[in-house]
């Protein structure tokens, strides 16, 4: 399954793999939240459980919730395998520059 970032009409941007698109069903949705660091002043990003409430790991919003849908060719690399290592299948894959032939 690939992953997606949703941008919802309520400001929640989620990181989630879409199970089905009648509606929009999300499994394992983490939100994208910034926070400035205090150290370097550079903004940085953290994952936190979309609906931290729940152990449930499937969700269903009406397709109407959502203004935009990023495919995962255009998210960073880097931020699919902190999802995967986190919310997903645990697997990381390396990056093209740690593979040596």
């Amino acid at each position: 399954m690939s992953i997606k970032i949703l941008k919802l009409v309520n400001g929640d941007d989620v990181i989630t793999t879409i199970v089905k698109s009648d509606g929009v069903v999300m499994e394992n949705p983490a939100r994208l939240m910034m926070f400035p660091d205090p150290e370097t002043g550079n903004m940085g990003m953290a994952l936190v459980p979309w609906c931290p409430y729940t152990d449930k790991k499937v969700f269903q919003i009406p397709l109407i919730h959502v203004i935009i849908i990023i495919e995962e060719e255009d998210v960073p690399e880097e931020l699919t395998r902190e999802y995967r290592e986190k919310f997903g299948s645990g697997l990381v894959t390396p990056t093209k520059s740690d593979i040596i032939l």
